[in-house]
């Protein structure tokens, strides 16, 4: 097993040194993808930054762990894997930390979702730093803002029957016009006449159907406090 394990990263790296010196005439042909590719590619997309992870550990191209580390950190957030962005930021070097702002900031990005003490902020980090405006991190930086929107709508649906539409726009760090949008994309009603929303829960997919009473009561009380911190 050990000797496998050496030949596959050993195979790894070979790859990672072709792939390093064919970059110029790849990145000419290199796909520019979307938003909702990479949403539906995201768990394929992280097993390749974390393949790379594993080849380049030995390297002392702080840059290009810096770089990679970007993208891993920003794909788990993009799959709600808060956790393990939390491990990939300690044990990525620090020097590769230091050499990458961008690494730097969707660590800031992730401290926000984990603690949920500013989710709004998180979101606005992620749409209005300039430096995020470049392939291959644009796109991705839009499908974790999708996909956090996404979850943050979950939460609302699962929580209240009503709520105001101020209050949802407040934590979609959205104006209410293209908060209204995405709740009517939900199906959900509105009241015009005190603009108030009228959620509907999600459909019960992550909710385990074994709860009992008390465990389902604890688990609601779990989803209160991520949106009330």
């Amino acid at each position: 097993l050990k000797s496998f394990a050496t030949g596959f990263v050993q195979k790894l790296r070979e790859d990672v040194t072709m792939a390093s010196e064919a970059a110029p005439e790849a990145a000419a042909e290199a796909p520019e993808w979307d938003v909702d590719e990479i949403i539906e590619r995201a768990d394929e997309l992280l097993a390749d930054t974390e393949r790379m992870e594993l080849a380049i550990c030995d390297s002392e191209d702080a840059a290009a762990i810096g770089a990679n580390a970007t993208e891993q950190l920003l794909l788990y957030l993009l799959l709600d894997r808060l956790e393990e962005a939390r491990f990939l930021w300690r044990r990525t070097p620090a020097e590769a930390r230091d050499a990458s702002a961008d690494l730097r900031a969707a660590w800031e990005v992730a401290k926000g979702l984990w603690r949920r003490d500013d989710v709004p902020a998180a979101l606005r980090l992620l749409e209005t730093r300039e430096a995020w405006a470049a392939p291959p991190l644009e796109p991705l930086v839009r499908a974790v803002a999708a996909e956090v929107r996404e979850n943050e709508l979950d939460l609302i649906g699962t929580v209240y029957s009503t709520v105001a539409l101020a209050t949802v726009a407040e934590y979609l760090s959205l104006d209410e016009q293209a908060a209204l949008a995405a709740c009517r994309a939900r199906g959900w009603g509105f009241d015009a006449a005190d603009a108030t929303v009228l959620p509907e829960p999600p459909p019960p997919d992550d909710a385990p159907e074994d709860l009992d009473g008390l465990e389902r009561i604890k688990h609601l009380a779990s989803i209160v406090t991520q949106l009330s911190s």
